[in-house]
């Protein structure tokens, strides 16, 4: 659909653009509520380009003002750590186990203490790492604003490079601009006029009690599992399935005729 295939188009590019670039320290993603969640698979699946040497970092949690969770994603972080050290024993390599974490400060300070360890906890041949930060609920704007910044800013993780993915009003979009040629931006949210477009197509497409696109009239297919006990078809349903197949046949052969 066009209406999609679009702006996932966009982040595609922004994102190989990204890998490509060690220079760019921020990508930050404006996505849309409904999208956010397939720009961050999207977002994570660059880690296979094999363009790219750096391991990448989720964190999903939530940021509220009930909540910060800066004490959450440093635990993640080492778990992430530990997990990546799992999967790498079968093809025997090791990772070297983090030292223990820091309890003192802040949960952002904690946050930024655990990236530190992880940069200097990396595989063999890799070169820096990418920390993707998607909140799953973002409400308190300012206080992740506050939290996110020093992380982009600090001198001691000059080799940690950030991917932002937020809805709006996309706090940390300021911060981009900060960076000037050091970030880039991009927008994925479906367009408006793309979205009428796509419905139009689907209605002209649409007869009622025709077949879906792409269905054979020969098979029927199989019952959704919560779907009850099949009525019995009235006489009138079947009238009306009968002149639904007899329409479609119709506009097939006066599509062919007029072709």
């Amino acid at each position: 659909m066009e209406s999609l295939g679009s702006p996932i188009e966009a982040l595609i590019e922004a994102m190989a653009s990204f890998v490509r670039t060690p220079a760019t320290k921020l990508l930050h993603v404006n996505a849309s509520v409904r999208m956010r969640k397939g720009c961050v698979e999207a977002v994570m699946a660059h880690e296979r380009d094999p363009s790219n040497t750096a391991p990448f970092y989720l964190f999903e949690q939530e940021h509220t003002g009930h909540t910060a969770q800066w004490s959450e994603r440093a635990e993640h972080a080492r778990a992430q750590h530990a997990h990546r050290a799992e999967l790498m024993e079968p093809h025997g390599e090791s990772l070297v186990p983090l030292p223990e974490g820091v309890a003192a400060g802040t949960g952002q300070a904690q946050f930024a203490a655990a990236l530190l360890q992880l940069v200097h906890g990396q595989p063999d041949g890799a070169h820096g790492m990418v920390v993707v930060l998607s909140p799953s609920t973002l409400d308190a704007t300012e206080a992740w604003h506050a939290g996110v910044q020093p992380l982009l800013m600090d001198p001691k993780l000059a080799a940690v490079r950030f991917v932002v993915i937020e809805t709006p009003p996309a706090p940390t979009a300021s911060i981009a601009d900060q960076l000037r040629d050091r970030a880039s931006k991009v927008r994925v949210a479906p367009d408006p006029a793309a979205e009428d477009r796509d419905i139009e197509s689907m209605l002209e497409d649409f007869v009622p009690g025709g077949l879906p696109p792409g269905a054979s009239p020969d098979i029927t297919p199989p019952p959704h599992p919560s779907a009850g006990p099949a009525a019995e078809p009235t006489a009138d349903s079947k009238l009306r399935g009968t002149i639904a197949v007899s329409y479609t046949h119709l506009r097939a052969h006066e599509t062919g005729r007029n072709l």
